[in-house]
């Protein structure tokens, strides 16, 4: 993912932070990898039960990795008694929130203005009660 956006040094200092957290124990990341080739992420924020930064490359969209990740992270977040996973999303990505939804993300939380950097983007968080696939 940094490699594709090579021009945008936010990459950058994305991936120092993230390795930061992963090593304080604040989140874990989980890899989709297709031999040793990541093709998927996403980081649960133990914090918040949130599940951010989910990403697939651009040539395995619509393939199902994300779903297999996502569902990945929900069985082993049940398996550390963890109750449910929020997950947000900006209002214009309309297909990523049919998908959310599609997944069970369902249980409005909140809206709230995020700053990236910089930027600031307004952002809807949804709820998945994960006691409900037992």
């Amino acid at each position: 993912m940094i490699a594709e956006n090579s021009g945008d040094n936010r990459w950058g200092i994305w991936k120092k932070q993230s390795i930061n957290d992963n090593k304080s124990g604040k989140v874990k990341t989980f890899f989709a990898l297709l031999g040793k080739e990541i093709i998927g992420e996403v980081t649960l924020i133990f914090e918040k039960s949130e599940l951010n930064a989910l990403r697939v490359n651009k040539e395995y969209e619509g393939k199902g990795v994300a779903s297999e990740l996502v569902k990945f992270v929900e069985n082993w977040a049940i398996g550390r008694g963890i109750k449910y996973l929020i997950i947000g999303v900006e209002p214009c990505e309309v297909r990523n929130m049919q998908i959310y939804f599609h997944w069970g993300y369902t249980d409005f939380v909140e809206s709230k203005h995020e700053t990236l950097i910089n930027e600031e983007i307004l952002v809807l968080y949804y709820k998945k009660d994960l006691r409900r696939n037992k």
